[in-house]
């Protein structure tokens, strides 16, 4: 799950190591939204720095500009929010808008934060910047992430905690699973439709994007148009305000074993392994206990494993477009 965490831009100072930097940007990756009202804050504040630090953040905030859907950030603090006027424990817990509030040194020792450790007010955790990955909710965040899925969990319960803000904050959908846009015993593709339908619900324009494979035992183009209108069936309900659009790339199912057999489902940069895949959302509860791990990708490494799919001029069945939204009359 995300953690919205602002940054109090008084924390970005001098005395900040380059382990301290390190730290808080792999938590932010990996696991964090930097909520903000000033987008001016941060970029005046780094041009105070001294030159090490100042490169370090330069360096980093040229990135965020660069991978916006990378280092994920919004703008919901109000324009007016300042930390400076904050001065009672009481007034940070009113802010609803983030979870963590990473804090300069002398307002955490204001606020009573001991250092090396966080301290809850309400909903809102506040911790010094060189702790930041010892934050509770951080470490929470992380601990989830390596947690086997169990059997039985609510899938709406897993998808809240595991998926959906990687979903509000994603523009890039990609489902890989050579099985999902089967309908056959397993009722892959009634799993895939919920997920279109989790994503429709909770996404904000995302692309969809689907590498699958039809049957091998049936005939393929007979395959080819009811995958077709099974998913244009489906999509006819969105309005695009979730899902903008959906492509679907077909392959030949023995090529999907040479970028890799595991089914996963990436938003934006951050992929998520699932075990049986697409068929999770088919049932009301998990049937299969099963590891759900992210990775967070680097877009220049050839981690990009569905790219290797569509190299392979040989693999390709088909690819297609599905409208989405009912067509005004």
């Amino acid at each position: 799950m995300l953690v919205k965490f602002a940054l109090e831009t008084d924390a970005i100072d001098n005395s900040t190591t380059q382990a301290c930097n390190n730290r808080l940007i792999g938590v932010w990756e990996r696991f964090g939204i930097l909520v903000f009202s000033n987008p001016q804050a941060i970029p005046n504040r780094i041009r105070e720095l001294a030159p090490e630090p100042q490169g370090r953040w330069q360096r980093t905030w040229a990135r965020v500009l660069r991978y916006p859907h990378r280092f994920r950030r919004s703008l919901s603090l109000d324009e007016n929010f300042t930390f400076s006027d904050i001065s009672e424990p009481d007034q940070l817990a009113q802010h609803h808008e983030f979870e963590v509030a990473v804090l300069e040194e002398t307002r955490a020792l204001e606020l009573d934060i001991p250092e090396g450790e966080g301290r809850l007010f309400g909903d809102v955790e506040g911790v010094w910047l060189c702790d930041v990955d010892q934050s509770q909710i951080f470490r929470r965040s992380n601990r989830r992430n390596e947690e086997i899925v169990r059997i039985d969990k609510s899938v709406e319960a897993l998808w809240q905690e595991r998926f959906q803000r990687f979903a509000e904050f994603s523009d890039n959908v990609v489902i890989f699973d050579a099985y999902a846009v089967r309908d056959d015993g397993n009722q892959n593709i009634q799993g895939l439709l919920q997920l279109l339908d989790f994503l429709d619900r909770d996404s904000e324009e995302c692309s969809v994007t689907i590498y699958s494979s039809p049957d091998p035992d049936k005939n393929v183009d007979a395959e080819v148009v009811a995958i077709r209108n099974n998913l244009e069936t489906k999509s006819s309900g969105f309005n695009g305000s979730g899902i903008k659009s959906i492509e679907v790339r077909l392959f030949r199912y023995d090529r999907f074993r040479r970028p890799g057999h595991d089914r996963h489902i990436r938003f934006n940069d951050n992929m998520f392994n699932v075990g049986i895949g697409a068929e999770l959302f088919h049932y009301p509860n998990v049937q299969q206990a099963m590891n759900c791990t992210q990775t967070v990708l680097e877009p220049s490494k050839p981690e990009y494993r569905e790219r290797r799919l569509d190299n392979d001029r040989t693999a390709k069945i088909d690819t297609f477009a599905i409208p989405i939204g009912t067509p005004t009359p």
